[in-house]
């Protein structure tokens, strides 16, 4: 929480950002932003993934490919040298290492994991579990910070950095309750994907958790 409040006082230090003029202005953004993720899958993208400890400076990271077909299914596949995958559809969701002859399949309540909330729920959802702590608007971006309404053990807060049109999301930030940092940064937006992306392969036996 202190991190992300003092990392918006610096920007506004800089003269460049400006506070949206309320948090309803923040939230049509959000609603914009979920019904354009919509209307653009089937598609694909490069993240890189960032993991920084409470009290490190430095951070873990690994990236690869991410595909969405909203608002049911997502996959990331993970590069060298630890390649994994991982399949959500619903709330089944299918993960295994490349080469390996099994996986584990399980089903979970996607919608209520946090982090995935954002990108599976509408606005109308969203608001009865977070409340807009600020909004950012840069040059080529515009930041959005959520708050959860209610205590959790995944996240005490959530930033959205989305591109200057609000279609795209660049960054996907939160910080647990422990203070550990996770970045997903997005980049290199691909439309269409190949058929059968969702399916798990049919070489691997998938074990139920």
């Amino acid at each position: 929480m202190r991190a992300q409040a003092a990392s918006l006082l610096v920007l506004l230090a800089l003269g460049g950002p400006t506070l949206a003029e309320d948090t309803e202005d923040a939230w049509l953004i959000l609603e914009r932003f979920r019904e354009s993720l919509e209307l653009q899958s089937p598609f694909s993208a490069h993240f890189l993934q960032s993991f920084t400890p409470e009290g490190f400076s430095s951070a873990e990271t690994e990236g690869g490919t991410m595909s969405m077909s909203l608002p049911e299914c997502l996959r990331w596949d993970y590069d060298e040298p630890f390649p994994k995958s991982f399949i959500l559809c619903g709330d089944v969701f299918h993960y295994w290492n490349p080469g390996d002859p099994k996986g584990h399949r399980e089903e979970i309540e996607a919608r209520e994991q946090p982090g995935l909330d954002l990108l599976l729920l509408g606005t109308a959802d969203l608001r009865e579990r977070y409340s807009i702590a600020a909004s950012v608007r840069l040059a080529e971006s515009i930041e959005i910070v959520l708050l959860p309404l209610e205590e959790n053990e995944y996240a005490s807060s959530a930033t959205l950095l989305l591109d200057s049109d609000g279609e795209r999301l660049l960054e996907l930030r939160y910080v647990d309750p422990d203070g550990n940092r996770t970045t997903f940064a997005i980049s290199d937006y691909r439309a269409g994907l190949d058929s059968g992306t969702f399916n798990p392969p049919l070489d691997v036996i998938f074990e139920e958790d």
